[in-house]
């Protein structure tokens, strides 16, 4: 608050002679000519998601497997087998379970961000681990070919999921609330483990086979993501996750008279449901064009 002071003087003439008067004094509240020259603060600048950014994530997973069995009997040695129809039905049902395992995932990830309006466009890789591998064994009983139809020998079915490595790569489709982005994402997912399988009964020499591909599928999900700051942020996610079946087979092979080989066929089908939370990092290039005032 400043005062501005106007002072009027004004000249009179009486009679020839010079008279001088004070006529107005006024005090006007208001701002000093240098305050006029000064303009108000710009307003702050306005955040985006736009850039690269880097961090990790960790969280709870569940590994669902589907197994099957299939028993196979035929050359290159006899068609003869010690299991019967019956028996062989009774382990491939044996082999083919649904399991569900939980466990744990970790992992790192990097992406990229572009804003456009109230819209984010982006890419994301991540690429962690997992510990829910998965394993079922199937005990039961068999009659064997040409034994007392009161006869029964044990029997067990052993199979394994280990898909130890889990990434993906993924788009991601967002709407942001000025700092809160909630977003959709999908792309390919992939996996490298193993799996395997053993059988033994009682009657014969144990077999088993193991396949160790490099799995490929698809994840679909979401989550929301909240900057708490202009470059740290954290988000939590939800991910499914399913990849192509594995295959194994294996031979049980027996030199006796009569000689014969069963061919076990096996498989299995893994899907991830994945829930983590993460903490990223984003780097302020490129940057946002600057926010200028006018006036």
């Amino acid at each position: 608050m400043s005062l501005f002071i106007h002072l009027s003087i004004a000249l009179r003439f009486c009679n020839g002679e010079q008279n001088t008067q004070l006529l107005v004094v006024n005090l006007i509240d208001g701002p000093l000519a240098a305050d006029l020259a000064v303009a108000p603060p710009p307003p702050p600048p306005v955040f985006s998601w736009t850039g690269f950014y880097i961090g990790g994530y960790g969280g709870g997973e569940v590994t669902h497997t589907s197994y099957n069995t299939l028993i196979l009997i035929g050359p290159p040695l006899t068609a003869f087998s010690h299991l019967t129809p019956a028996d062989i039905a009774a382990v491939d049902a044996e082999g083919s379970q649904i399991l569900n395992k939980t466990g744990f995932t970790v992992g790192a990830e990097l992406g990229y961000n572009w804003q456009v309006g109230l819209f984010v466009f982006g890419f994301e890789t991540d690429i962690g681990g997992l510990t829910a591998s998965s394993r079922t064994v199937s005990n039961g009983f068999i009659n064997g070919t040409g034994s007392p139809a009161t006869s029964f020998f044990s029997s067990t079915l052993s199979q394994r999921v280990n898909d130890a490595l889990y990434g993906t790569v993924r788009g991601r489709l967002g709407v942001t609330f000025d700092r809160l982005l909630i977003y959709a994402t999908g792309g390919l997912a992939y996996t490298a483990g193993n799996y395997g399988f053993t059988y033994f009964d009682t009657l014969t020499p144990s077999g088993g086979g193991v396949a160790a591909p490099n799995k490929l599928g698809y994840a679909v999900g979401g989550g929301l993501e909240y900057a708490i700051t202009d470059n740290w942020s954290v988000k939590g996610e939800f991910l499914y996750s399913q990849f192509g079946k594995d295959s194994a087979t294996g031979e049980i092979i027996n030199f006796a008279r009569p000689a014969f080989t069963n061919t076990f066929a096996t498989s299995s089908r893994v899907q991830e449901y994945t829930g983590r939370v993460g903490l990223n990092y984003r780097f302020n290039w490129p940057s946002p064009a600057p926010v200028v005032a006018k006036y």
